[in-house]
Order: structure tokens, then C-alpha cells, then sequence
């Protein structure tokens, strides 16, 4: 196995063991599961990210950094994560929510702190996004 991919997969397998945690039902897993195992493998990745997406419902790109103990209830059905998003640690993104795209379907990755940011930086327009973002309202101001 070579240096990058056992990193990837020590790194993935470390924040599946804390995503287990804070996920109670079985569809939470699965898609947490799928998420990790699309992390860990890179490129080969394609494959668990497509049944993600099929089997969840869920657009959670492989590419986003999640820090440990992400939940997803319901599995996180029609989640939407624009792919510069970084999630920190212990945040829980409900079903419905489309994170990091503006009412216009520009992108603009949400950024809170060690929450929610934009790679490379922060954005301040969505500084009062929250830990747990739901659809609704609560979708409308984290845009």
C-alpha cells in the first residue's frame, strides 16, 4: 500500500470511529460509512460517492474535509455540500440542506470558524451559520 493511500485510510478510519458514535440509526451509518470509504480510497472512491448518492440521496463529495463525529440523520437524505467545503468536528447537517451555494446557484462555501469554512479562508457573508444547520429557515440564513 503506498504512503498517500494508507494516510488517507488511517485518517478516514479515525473519523468513522467517532462518526459511528454520533450516528444512532442505521441509514446515518451507511451514509457515513460510504462518505469515509470514498475519502480513504482517493480516486477509487467514485464507486462508494456513486452509492452515496443513489442509495442515500445524498451529494457529500469526497473532496469535502469533515472533521470527526459528523452526523447525519436520515442519512443525510437530500443533503447537498458544495465540494470546498471544510466541516469541523462534531456537526450534524439534518436532510433538505444544501450547504455552500447562494440563492443565484453561485457557489459561496459557508464559513464558520472551526464549524463550517471555505478552504483557504474565511467568507464572512455566513458567519452566523450554526452547528447544526436544518432546511427552512435555517437553510435560507445560511445562505
Amino acid at each position: 500500500m503506498n504512503t498517500a493511500l494508507s494516510a488517507r485510510f488511517l485518517t478516514a478510519r479515525s473519523a468513522l470511529r467517532e462518526d459511528l458514535k454520533c450516528n444512532d440509526d442505521s441509514f446515518g451509518r451507511l451514509a457515513v460509512v460510504l462518505f469515509r470509504a470514498s475519502q480513504a480510497l482517493g480516486p477509487l472512491g467514485k464507486v462508494p460517492n456513486l452509492v452515496l448518492r443513489v442509495v442515500c440521496g445524498t451529494d457529500l463529495p469526497a473532496v469535502v474535509v469533515a472533521g470527526p463525529g459528523l452526523r447525519l440523520p436520515h442519512g443525510g437524505r437530500g443533503l447537498v455540500v458544495h465540494s470546498d467545503t471544510v466541516i469541523g468536528p462534531h456537526v450534524t447537517l439534518l436532510h433538505g440542506v444544501t450547504v455552500g451555494v447562494t440563492a443565484a446557484g453561485q457557489a459561496a462555501p459557508p464559513s464558520r470558524g472551526g464549524r463550517l469554512r471555505r478552504r483557504g479562508g474565511m467568507h464572512p457573508r455566513n458567519d452566523h451559520v450554526g452547528r447544526e444547520l436544518q432546511g427552512g429557515r435555517q437553510q435560507r440564513r445560511a445562505d
